[in-house]
């Protein structure tokens, strides 16, 4: 865990540097090894100031509006914790300075910092989601939080470890997404069956390609439930509560009530940026060959662009998807695909429809 949080101060310092180097030092105190990390650039957001000046109760990164939302550091400031530790945001002349205070023996049980509630009195109280897609994230943690859940969000399986490591006992409910950077939603779900203090949470998988997880019994039987995207509130209600679900039909709009206007546009912007890279990828794919990456960036934009109601487009990106996972397909039929979604175009004012503020 020591490794963990040196790791994430330091990335984080070099993501923000301006090129200057970034400074690491170690010294010992009093039986204490303390550590600093400090960089030349912007300061530390006000945002992560306070979420590292308070206890982890329900934790969950923060959106700064810059380049980040202070996930790995969230993560450090778990891990130092439960290691007995200390961490703090220091007033450097320029830049930004983290300061990270751990005993040299390991604390005993009696002085580790008191976590609030027992684990059952946080169960079905505080959920994980796994998902590297930024727009069917942020939809996800929404429909969460109007159900009363605490959302803590990692985008990739190291991430979540690094979460699960930190606070074991923290999480009740998992949603994880089928197609991760780094694996795959039911095999870290196989990773929290094999622990008996996760025994009684509840693991809902989220796809858009369900059917593929359903044909597996191996995998299907993981989970408590498993969920279409883009999502349903309804029927995401039902799978964490127990109880059959299945995804209703349906997108669009009504799947970003509950979003600041901001938080839609931010969301808008991500998807433009991915369909304009996703069609210059595939302008320059050779319908000869499968292309696992171009598969899964149209995999990650189909779900987008359903949430947004853009279903004929969403409806090629899953053709696109399984032109090149399918071995069975054709160069001929992958070349069909590939022209079919280039003739597509976003509508002029789409945007605008889901962008403005639904409460005006």
């Amino acid at each position: 865990m020591t490794q963990q949080v040196l790791g994430n101060l330091i990335q984080n310092a070099l993501r923000h540097d301006d090129g200057r180097g970034v400074l690491v030092g170690l010294r010992a105190e009093d039986g204490t090894l303390v550590f600093q990390v400090a960089d030349h650039g912007p300061g530390m957001p006000e945002e992560i100031r306070d979420m590292l000046a308070h206890e982890p109760a329900g934790l969950r990164p923060r959106r700064t509006g810059q380049n980040g939302c202070g996930l790995g550091l969230a993560i450090a400031q778990r891990m130092t914790l439960a290691l007995g530790g200390r961490i703090a945001v220091l007033d450097p002349a320029e830049g930004a300075a983290v300061e990270v205070r751990l005993p040299r023996a390991a604390a005993s049980p009696a002085e580790q910092p008191a976590r609030p509630g027992a684990p059952e009195d946080r169960l079905h109280q505080n959920c994980l989601l796994v998902d590297d897609d930024p727009i069917n994230a942020q939809v996800t943690a929404a429909m969460l939080e109007r159900m009363g859940l605490s959302v803590d969000h990692a985008q990739t399986l190291e991430q979540a470890h690094a979460l699960l490591l930190a606070a074991p006992d923290a999480y009740g409910v998992f949603l994880l997404d089928y197609r991760l950077p780094d694996g795959t939603g039911p095999d870290f779900a196989r990773e929290i069956r094999r622990d008996p203090a996760l025994a009684e949470a509840s693991i809902v998988l989220l796809s858009a390609n369900a059917d593929w997880v359903r044909a597996s019994p191996e995998d299907a039987g993981l989970f408590q439930a498993i969920l279409e995207k883009p999502l349903d509130a309804t029927a995401l209600g039902k799978a964490i509560h127990g109880k059959t679900a299945r995804p209703a039909a349906g997108a669009g709009g009504g799947l970003l009530d509950g979003l600041s206007p901001t938080a839609r546009r931010r969301m808008a912007e991500a998807f433009t940026r991915g369909w304009t890279e996703f069609r210059t990828m595939l302008e320059a794919a050779d319908p000869a060959e499968r292309d696992s990456a171009l598969a899964a960036l149209a995999h990650k934009l189909a779900s987008g662009a359903a949430t947004f109601g853009l279903d004929g487009i969403a409806d090629r990106l899953r053709r696109i998807e399984a032109a090149h996972e399918d071995r069975t397909v054709d160069a001929t039929t992958r070349a069909k695909e590939h022209g079919a979604l280039l003739a597509c175009s976003l509508p002029p004012d789409w945007r605008n429809r889901f962008t403005e503020d639904s409460s005006a």
